[in-house]
């Protein structure tokens, strides 16, 4: 699975290069809660805190996005990158289809009839939304900006439309005549 690891790898030396931080000296280094993986290097000890130390500035969590065709193993992937670093959060997304056997309202998706769905795209409450095979996909713009602001990394798993959305937004900025909203946080890459 070396897709997964190779976005591991980039989270972590994303998330030290991400914090500001006022001094170079700590007992332990910043990764020092993950387990250790024989294929992982760790990023230079350059980045840590004093013991005490605050932050100058608190953590902006990181949105990372994992698109793909249906069936192409985005689940596969969510599922390693979960057992590799298990504090990351997961977007769950609103949807219009029915539950498949196995899912939970809530958990796998968070299950709405359509013109609830309608009536959430009028009120601006998705980051980004799609009609895949008759069915609309949306995600939360509330949830994710909460996640990002309180310093999670938060992964979204999206179709290709969703993640082209969400990509442009990022790079052109919050638009206010937008029918879909930035995110408060955006990388890409």
């Amino acid at each position: 699975m070396g897709v997964a690891r190779a976005i591991l790898r980039w989270l972590l030396r994303s998330s030290l290069t991400h914090r500001r931080v006022r001094s170079l000296r700590c007992s332990s280094p910043p990764w020092a809660h993950l387990p250790p993986h024989p294929n992982l290097r760790r990023p230079a000890g350059r980045l840590s805190l004093k013991c005490g130390d605050q932050m100058t500035q608190p953590r902006i969590g990181l949105l990372i996005v994992i698109s793909g065709p249906s069936g192409v193993g985005k689940d596969t992937v969510l599922r390693r990158l979960f057992e590799l670093a298990p504090n990351l959060k997961y977007s769950v997304s609103y949807t219009t289809r029915p539950p498949r056997p196995g899912e939970v309202d809530g958990h796998s998706y968070t299950f709405v009839s359509e013109p609830e769905f309608l009536r959430l795209i009028e009120q601006k409450e998705f980051l980004e939304w799609a009609k895949v095979y008759d069915h609309y996909y949306g995600t939360s713009r509330r949830r994710v900006e909460a996640a990002l602001n309180a310093g999670e990394d938060i992964i979204l798993k999206i179709d290709v439309q969703g993640a082209t959305f969400v990509r442009s937004a990022c790079r052109r900025g919050s638009s206010s005549s937008s029918p879909r909203r930035r995110p408060t946080s955006c990388s890409t890459g």
